[in-house]
């Protein structure tokens, strides 16, 4: 033996003697120098690589043959990654992955496992855990959501998912198991898991664990406050003649009287009847006298209808009923209602049609030029403004006082020429007044308001009945020459405002004369060979310019003559002048008096 030499670590003769070389021990082995190949253990593996021997017996060395290398100990054999499992011994690689192909729950927290664990055995001691996902295997485990739950026991069983601890039930997502929701507490699985044990609401109450609504409810009549109420104990009663008031945050007992309350002023179809309650025990809405006339007993237990013609004043629920006046109507709830503008009562009447509307001509209330107003609830009519009983002037007041309550028997009463009729307080209704200065009434019966001159017309005197032209400078249409007062023209109506009066037109110019009265007016001068008269200050006038300017006579012109070369025909002028070779001998405007100029020699 002392001419052999012991294997090395990792190679071996295989069992066999008189070998010439050691060999490497391979895939999943491992050996001690000198020692037989051993398999690595479970839990762990081993790839053996290709290397070089220096000699058939020595380990070190330069030369040598080629063949796989051996593990030289058993601390070389590679432990199984976290995430996979090394079932058996001597593996070159892992057995698997920890995965669904092992089982919903296997897992490999750590290295060197022989085989996959679940959540609990890997010492996850509480039970809503699932494996966290991993491609290379499942290496840790993860809790479950609040108010969720492992679907199984956690044994490697069944499908591995979180659900719903289900109905009464909740989780804190720590991974500890479900517990029930506690007593005045109520869950309901199908609000979904984001939803927690909640407090039983107000007017309920839950007196068991673990319940999936708070199923206990007061009696009609009575009622809970607060939150998580745990029994009925805490259920109050309201009493006759009162309901349960929800309206505030804190439920009471409130008055019937406040159930529907009246509003002033509102329209009387939105008015609220009476409400009331008679018996226990109350519920949370009251009973409504809704008949017309009936009013509210005292402590609001129940109603009682008023007599005839009486009723609830003002639309307050009283606790009698009392008489209404002249201008009022009973309404269908039973208030007393003034009758609308325009209408009157002479007593009360039952509804709004009752109510009598006022003749055409009159009305209630009645408003003034100076605004004073009346009151609605009328209990009789007043003439309208100009309108009066009589046919000659009236002081005017309500037509009751004469025997017409409705006012049917209202007409215009006529007023002279130049006058209106005037409905202000101050100066007495109906009462006929002349109109100012600057006003005018063309009517031969009055008129009901004055109207007022044009811009450039006036009058001389309160009454009158057309305007006139202003001053001197204006002239009336249709008028002629002369100023002053509009004249009737053909048609037989007035121009009576003053709105024909125009600037006066300059001497030595014409206007054509206005024929209807709305014609423009334009004034021009007279066209060359012709004049107007120097005398007429406003013009000339005529249904043409050949009618309205004079023509000259045969030995008359209207040039400028100063440059006899060169004379200039003339428009616009007041007298003709004598043609050259001609003289005037009387000095007349259109030079009728030009006679041939007679030159006389002397010896």
């Amino acid at each position: 033996m002392s001419g052999c030499t012991a294997c090395p670590a990792g190679r071996s003769t295989g069992g066999s003697t008189g070998q010439s070389a050691c060999t490497g021990c391979g895939d999943g082995m491992w050996s001690y120098e000198a020692g037989d190949c051993q398999s690595c253990p479970t839990g762990t593996y081993f790839k053996a690589t290709v290397q070089v021997t220096a000699s058939p017996l020595s380990y070190a060395g330069a030369t040598g043959t080629k063949g796989l290398g051996g593990n030289p100990d058993v601390s070389q054999c590679t432990p199984c990654p976290a995430g996979k499992y090394c079932a058996s011994t001597a593996l070159s690689a892992p057995t698997g992955l920890c995965d669904d192909t092992i089982g919903p729950f296997a897992i490999a927290p750590t290295t060197g496992l022989s085989g996959c664990v679940t959540c609990l055995a890997a010492g996850f001691t509480l039970q809503n855990f699932l494996p966290t996902a991993n491609v290379n295997g499942r290496t840790g485990c993860q809790a479950c959501g609040v108010n969720t739950k492992v679907a199984t026991s956690g044994t490697g069983l069944g499908v591995a998912s979180c659900v719903d601890c289900g109905d009464g039930m909740t989780s804190d997502g720590t991974g500890a198991s479900c517990t029930n929701c506690g007593v005045g507490y109520f869950r309901a699985a199908s609000a979904g898991t984001s939803v927690g044990c909640q407090q039983c609401l107000r007017d309920t109450y839950n007196s068991a664990p673990a319940a999936s609504s708070c199923a206990g409810v007061c009696t009609t009549g009575w009622f809970l406050n607060g939150l998580g109420n745990t029994g009925s104990s805490g259920c109050q009663q309201c009493g006759v003649g009162q309901f349960i008031n929800k309206a505030t945050a804190t439920w009471s007992c409130s008055s019937c009287s406040t159930y529907g309350a009246y509003v002033a002023g509102a329209d009387p179809s939105l008015d609220h009847p009476g409400y009331y309650s008679s018996e226990l025990p109350a519920d949370d809405v009251c009973a409504s006298c809704d008949a017309a006339n009936f009013w509210i007993t005292a402590g609001n237990t129940g109603c009682e209808a008023c007599a005839a013609n009486t009723g609830r004043q003002g639309g307050v629920y009283t606790t009698g009923c009392v008489s209404g006046a002249a201008g009022q109507y009973i309404d269908a709830d039973g208030f007393f209602r003034a009758c609308p503008a325009n209408t009157f009562s002479t007593a009360v009447v039952s509804g709004i049609t009752g109510c009598t509307s006022c003749g055409t001509n009159a009305e209630a209330p009645w408003i003034s030029q100076t605004g004073a107003v009346g009151e609605v609830g009328a209990t009789s009519c007043r003439c309208k403004a100009t309108f009066t009983r009589k046919a000659s002037q009236f002081t005017g007041g309500y037509a009751a006082a004469h025997g017409d309550a409705a006012g049917d028997l209202c007409a215009k009463h006529n007023c002279p020429e130049g006058h209106y009729r005037s409905s202000d307080s101050v100066t007495g209704a109906g009462k006929c007044i002349p109109c100012a200065i600057g006003y005018f009434c063309d009517s031969l019966t009055g008129c009901d308001t004055c109207t007022q001159c044009a811009a450039h017309a006036t009058t001389d005197m309160v009454g009158a009945t057309q305007c006139r032209c202003m001053n001197t400078d204006y002239i009336s249409l249709g008028a002629g020459d002369a100023p002053g007062p509009i004249p009737v023209i053909a048609s037989g109506a007035g121009i009576n405002d003053g709105s024909a009066c125009i600037p006066a037109c300059a001497r030595g110019e014409y206007h054509v004369k206005i024929v209807t009265g709305n014609e423009p007016r334009t004034c021009s001068p007279c066209p060359t060979g012709s004049f107007c008269p120097s005398y007429m200050k406003f013009g000339c006038s005529g249904a043409a310019a050949a009618d309205a300017c004079t023509p000259c006579a045969a030995n008359a012109e209207t040039k400028d003559n100063t440059n006899p070369a060169l004379p200039v025909d003339l428009t616009g002028q007041q007298a003709c002048k004598c043609k050259a070779g001609y003289t005037d001998l009387d000095g007349s405007e259109d030079g009728s008096g030009c006679v041939l100029t007679t030159w006389v020699t002397r010896r």
